[in-house]
């Protein structure tokens, strides 16, 4: 009997060990390399009771100043309940702009009843300065002038440039920023309709002041888009559209935005138009694309050193043309794709994996028609993530597209389970690999047609649908920008609200676009975005 009593004892003692009383998982979601100014960012440990009928105090130390502890779903508070059992601990990170350009190194520690404390390192580090966001287009009161309106601070307020300098009536239909901080360079551009001119805006301290490019004879031209960068006063900035002999128009700025001059690209085409650029890289080193149309055909040229020289892509894409061109990583290896089409056969894309030395054609068949109008890459080299929205046609799902392994092979979102009927107009991706957030912005022409917006949170491998209907009942995304990765990523979506009257439709997220906000401050009553930027 003894010797049963024994055994049964040390069993006992024996699974008591195997088990740990107390453990706390890991955070979720994962932390990630960093956080942004400006930003909130709430994370969940999960401490676990494996001790039958005994409850246990705790206490929490070990995070201080931008690292604090809040009050999650079942909450631990101060005390474990009797096991087994499992609650919650909950840390907000928040950094300020007194953490900028710093490495955080916290361990946070839950000690219960004086044993060793259950511990988790908290590491990430904090960019210099918050990101800038731009959304410009036209503020519809009054004599309809210019609209801009700027965040320096993340996205946690915007406030109304002033465009009194740059024309009484026009709209901005591009917008294009690089550096960061109060330092950013951004350049946005559209019509001057006051004058009949091309309207280049251009600010050198981060959206707060602008001033108008009047250097260049911009008469019956026009702009349609705008791409910047590197920083300073080796900054690149470009600005797209057409002139007003019908041939594409070229400008660039090799000095950051101090003086600017024409590319003459007469020999190029007789006829056609430039509907989007982007660059790449630094000074004389500088790669920028610029895509549009030759008549009905494609249009695509290149510069490799900073915008002084510049070359026609020979294509095969015929009665085709390029509405955007988005490009990601550096030199000879960057990653760029470009997209459009007709409307009345299958959507165009094309993918450059030198710097856009060299294109191909992707098939497209798997799509019935359409047309690709907004593009978008991130990351570098084979990992890089692009994605190509756009619309399908009348009566039909919108297109999305994604490619996950630098544009080699591309893979056809179905979007008929978020609507029937709608149409993307604009796409933004940032990060790198499964952390990369992605949005796809536009209209749902289903119902009241609401905006509509996609988003992924995995590098495009799953999508889901942003319930718009908060902000408004009718209207559309025009433009979307992000920056960051994973949980921490900022994305912004500008356009209209048409439920009642034409007004501005501004909306932000802070967290990888999980949940989104509404801007309404410093907003006129009637207006509209057509552009988005970021710096940072």
């Amino acid at each position: 009997m003894k010797k049963i009593i024994l055994f049964f004892f040390l069993l006992s003692v024996h699974s008591a060990f195997a088990i740990a009383p107390v453990t706390m998982s890991g955070s979720s979601p994962a932390l990630e390399n960093s956080y942004n100014i400006g930003t909130s960012n709430t994370f969940i440990y999960t401490i676990t009771n494996n001790v039958p009928n005994r409850s246990f105090p705790i206490t929490v130390s070990g995070i201080s100043n931008l690292i604090t502890r809040t009050t999650v779903s079942n909450d631990c508070g101060n005390a474990l309940p009797a096991g087994v059992s499992s609650c919650n601990i909950g840390i907000v990170i928040a950094p300020t702009s007194s953490n900028a350009n710093t490495s955080i190194n916290q361990t946070l520690s839950v000690n219960y009843q004086g044993r060793i404390p259950l511990t988790n390192t908290i590491a990430f580090s904090v960019p210099s300065t918050p990101p800038v966001f731009i959304a410009a287009g036209q503020d519809l009161t009054g004599a309809q002038p210019p609209l801009i309106v700027v965040s320096q601070n993340g996205g946690s307020s915007f406030s109304k440039a002033s465009t009194t300098s740059l024309t009484t009536n026009g709209s901005l239909a591009g917008a294009s920023c690089t550096g960061s901080g109060t330092n950013a360079i951004c350049a946005a551009g559209g019509q001057d309709i006051a004058t009949s001119t091309a309207l280049l805006a251009l600010s050198t301290n981060g959206g707060s002041t602008w001033t108008k490019i009047t250097s260049i004879d911009l008469t019956n031209a026009r702009i349609f888009g705008t791409g910047c960068t590197g920083s300073g006063a080796n900054a690149i900035c470009t600005a797209v559209g057409a002139d007003s002999g019908s041939l594409p128009l070229l400008l660039v700025s090799q000095n950051g935005g101090s003086s600017f001059f024409q590319v003459d690209t007469s020999g190029f085409v007789s006829k056609g138009s430039f509907s989007g650029i982007s660059c790449i890289g630094s000074g004389t080193t500088a790669r920028c694309i610029a895509a549009g149309a030759n008549h009905s055909d494609s249009l695509l040229v290149i510069s490799q050193d900073g915008g002084s020289n510049w070359s026609q892509i020979n294509t095969s894409f015929t009665n085709e043309t390029f509405s955007g061109v988005s490009c990601t990583g550096s030199g000879g290896t960057a990653i760029c794709a470009a997209g459009g089409g007709n409307n009345t056969t299958l959507p165009l894309l094309a993918v450059s994996q030198d710097g856009g030395s060299t294109w191909s054609q992707i098939d497209t068949s798997n799509f019935a028609g359409g047309k690709f109008l907004g593009m978008s890459c991130t990351g570098s080299g084979a990992n890089a993530i692009c994605i190509a929205a756009g619309a399908a046609g009348s009566v039909q799902p919108p297109l999305l597209n994604v490619s996950q392994n630098g544009g080699s092979s591309w893979s056809k979102i179905n979007t008929s389970s978020f609507t029937t009927n709608g149409q993307f107009f604009a796409a933004s991706c940032t990060g790198s690999g499964t952390n990369a957030v992605c949005i796809a912005a536009g209209q749902d022409l289903t119902g009241t047609t609401p905006p509509l917006l996609l988003v992924s949170q995995n590098g495009g491998s799953n999508w889901s649908q942003v319930n718009t209907t908060p902000f408004t009942t009718n209207g559309s995304f025009n433009s979307t920008s992000c920056t960051g990765s994973g949980t921490s990523a900022i994305c912004i979506a500008a356009g209209s609200d048409t439920s009642i009257v034409t007004a501005p439709l501004l909306i932000i997220s802070t967290d990888g676009g999980s949940t989104w906000s509404q801007i309404t401050t410093s907003l006129p009553a009637r207006g509209q975005f057509s552009a988005t930027a970021v710096a940072g």
